[in-house]
């Protein structure tokens, strides 16, 4: 692989990694692991205000995190790469372990 090839994969990684690094989007991602959530449904789990909401859900589908659909008069958005979610997992493995199966 080129030195080029790897520069641009780091600047991708870190552009997600950046991305997921902020409370808000890391908690907006966390609520969509489950199921795909309008912006309303969102706004009810997180405790911000819904600008603040729409501005952190336009960054996180700038950098391709998440994707937006409409249906009706709903946005619905979810999780948009495999990958993304795979990072939720660990993290969720991690750092929010099933009841009794605490190591810290």
């Amino acid at each position: 692989m080129q030195v080029d090839d790897i520069a641009d994969k780091v600047k991708e990684a870190s552009i997600l990694l950046k991305s997921i690094g902020n409370e808000v989007r890391l908690l907006i991602l966390c609520s969509l692991i489950e199921q795909k959530l309008t912006v309303g449904q969102l706004n009810e789990r997180i405790d911000i205000s819904q600008s603040a909401l729409s501005q952190h859900l336009a960054k996180l589908r700038a950098d391709k995190l998440v994707t937006s659909e409409k249906d009706g008069l709903c946005v619905y958005y979810s999780i948009a790469r495999p990958v993304v979610m795979e990072i939720l997992k660990v993290l969720q493995a991690e750092f929010c372990p099933p009841d009794g199966d605490n190591n810290a």
